[in-house]
């Protein structure tokens, strides 16, 4: 009797370490699920954010004036705190020279982009100064199809 008891016993056992085991992989599977809807909202309020100054820039809105506000706090923050950690040397030091300019090229500003977008993926939710730096490189690549755009109906009036 007492080795049918110890049967039974470890069966039941089993069977709660399988429920368990079953209860622990639906909920991994679920974190999964929301941990990938915050990722594709992150995603899609990055995009609206990018298409909103790129079209402000590009329609004259945001002035090369107010870019300087911008640009002065991104030399601040990008100074104090370690958010460039994620760079190569090479990114930081591209990051630096780019910051340091009056005005940046549609290439320059592409670059800048590419670097912004790296931070933001990488410690956009921790240090959220970063977006600052996504929203500076759009306002030079608006800015910069806006006087391609100026430029292009001159040639063409001329």
């Amino acid at each position: 009797m007492a080795d049918i008891l110890d049967v039974l016993s470890a069966v039941g056992g089993l069977g709660g370490l399988l429920s368990i085991m079953g209860l622990a992989y639906w909920l991994g599977r679920r974190f999964a699920q929301i941990d990938e809807r915050f990722n594709s909202l992150r995603r899609s309020v990055k995009s609206v954010n990018e298409f909103m100054v790129d079209f402000l820039s590009y329609e004259g809105v945001l002035r090369k004036e107010a870019s300087e506000l911008l640009r002065r706090e991104m030399s601040r923050v990008l100074s104090v705190n370690p958010i460039t950690d994620v760079l190569t040397e090479e990114e930081r030091r591209r990051l630096k020279e780019l910051l340091e300019k009056d005005e940046l090229t549609l290439e320059e500003a592409d670059e800048l982009y590419r670097i912004a977008d790296k931070l933001v993926e990488e410690v956009g939710d921790k240090y959220t100064e970063v977006w600052k730096l996504l929203w500076y490189s759009r306002f030079w690549i608006g800015y910069n199809l806006r006087k391609q755009r100026e430029r292009g109906k001159e040639e063409k009036r001329g």
